[in-house]
């Protein structure tokens, strides 16, 4: 069976997010990159050169909190500061964004009482999520009317550092071999983690997608 993937990236980015740029694109892999707005501060060239090799720019928060533990004026702030950002960013590089795309941190919403707030404040600013998502996502965390990205399969390389880590030792095997058992359906929205701390398994993780596969391409850019 053929498969095919988009690359989704979270928490960029991060000291070796050009490293990790060229890699891909010596690989003429295309990815969605859900970035925060500190780290875009921070790193701005670097996003301006991932902007200028054809990857695209999405919205992760400013400060990466959970949504559910702030309230509606707050998550407004996250959301529309970063977005400033990436326009200015975009217009640095000379290049007209192509689309709006958020991606909540955790996955988490928002409580009961923000969630349908945070939902048509995207609306309402030109976020939605491709339809190709909404086609692939069918699980209870999300639904089609959703505007923010969620995801399919969570590669988890980040359990190989995290103090909670799920599989005890030999992680980096136990995240490969998860990847080798889980990965089935025809199309999926990948989640990775552009973290420091993984960027030595980088490589070897895509390239494990590569072997099982795997095709990537970028999400229908017209929304």
């Amino acid at each position: 069976m053929n498969k095919s993937a988009y690359l989704t990236i979270d928490d960029c980015p991060t000291k070796d997010f050009r490293a990790k740029m060229d890699y891909l694109s010596s690989k003429k892999i295309p990815a969605v990159l859900f970035c925060i707005g500190k780290g875009l501060e921070k790193y701005s060239d670097e996003v301006i050169y991932a902007i200028k090799n054809g990857f695209i720019i999405g919205n992760h928060s400013y400060s990466h909190p959970h949504f559910s533990d702030i309230d509606f004026e707050q998550s407004e702030k996250e959301i529309e500061k970063t977005d400033n950002i990436i326009d200015k960013l975009y217009y640095s590089a000379g290049v007209a964004r192509p689309v709006k795309l958020f991606r909540f941190p955790y996955g988490d919403k928002g409580n009961d009482e923000t969630k349908s707030q945070v939902q048509n404040l995207l609306r309402n600013i030109g976020y939605k999520q491709p339809s190709n998502f909404a086609f692939i996502n069918n699980m209870q965390e999300h639904s089609a009317d959703d505007t923010d990205c969620y995801w399919t399969f969570d590669t988890a390389e980040w359990a190989i550092y995290d103090e909670r880590c799920m599989y005890g030792i030999d992680c980096s095997e136990k995240v490969i071999l998860r990847m080798r058992q889980n990965l089935f359906n025809e199309k999926n929205i990948i989640l990775f983690h552009d973290h420091e701390e993984t960027t030595n398994i980088f490589e070897e993780i895509i390239e494990e997608y590569i072997s099982l596969g795997i095709k990537f391409s970028l999400p229908p850019l017209n929304v």
